[in-house]
């Protein structure tokens, strides 16, 4: 993070940052975020099915997109997705629109979870993805997301 081009200090991943300064016209900030793909394992309801995330953006299979029903989608397998962007001729447009390859091929298309249901059509963010072990919770990482296994 910076702060009108110079490092902010003290900022502790996974907590909040409170700054508290007279901001003034012209004050810059930017922050990187980490936008690479990892997955985070579904327990009790959800246990055997996976979330997908693009950094901090949760992906959902909406139909909208796809000719799939929501329950023939086929399963994953996270070593081998391929994400792909890719744009909809839909007059709303998602602010993210990915596409992934099934175990048998087929393709399917995702979107960002603020996205899913806006033609009023259920959506889905858990999904069968194949080599992703699940995160145990710690105060040292209370992340709950992992890259897949190897």
């Amino acid at each position: 993070m910076e702060l009108n081009g110079s490092p902010v200090p003290e900022v502790k991943t996974g907590s909040y940052l409170s700054l508290v300064r007279d901001w003034k016209n012209g004050d810059t900030f930017s922050i990187n975020l980490d936008m690479s793909f990892h997955y985070w394992v579904g327990a009790r309801e959800s246990l055997g099915k996976t979330s997908i995330y693009r950094g901090p953006i949760l992906l959902a299979y909406d139909p909208a997109f796809d000719a799939y029903e929501n329950n023939t989608l086929p399963e994953f397998n996270a070593r081998n997705l391929g994400f792909k962007f890719v744009t909809s001729n839909r007059p709303i447009q998602p602010w993210m629109l990915i596409r992934v390859k099934g175990i048998n091929g087929a393709e399917v298309t995702l979107c960002d979870f603020v996205s899913g249901g806006a033609y009023g059509n259920p959506y889905k963010t858990w999904l069968k993805i194949a080599n992703v072990e699940a995160v145990r919770f710690s105060k040292e990482k209370p992340i709950w997301t992992n890259r897949p296994s190897q």
